[in-house]
């Protein structure tokens, strides 16, 4: 029993890094695309394997939020290290379906 949990925090911190280093990642796309003030960012970061996980954007730092959160006002969607800001989740299927013909 005790060994498990050993393990479990264990993979909790290496976790805990990696979500440190994307968010690192992410900061610095946002920090060059604009200043979004408190808005939700969707991580669409294919490297990042943090798809469809959330962070929220508060004065210039990112803090990540549950999986299950709900999308505050607008979306910036980072894609290739450049931030699009999209309407709604809606919206952005929208135009991704316009945008291939």
């Amino acid at each position: 029993m005790t060994d498990r949990k050993v393990k479990a925090t264990d993979r909790k911190a290496r976790a805990t890094e990696r979500v440190a280093r994307t968010t690192d990642r992410i900061v610095k796309a946002v920090d060059r695309a604009a200043k979004y003030g408190d808005r939700t960012v969707k991580v669409v970061d294919r490297a990042a394997k943090y798809v469809d996980r959330t962070v929220k954007v508060v004065d210039r730092t990112v803090k990540v939020v549950d999986r299950e959160a709900k999308y505050v006002d607008r979306t910036v969607k980072i894609v290739d290290r450049t931030a699009k800001i999209v309407d709604s989740p809606g919206r952005a299927m929208e135009r991704k379906a316009e945008s291939n013909g």
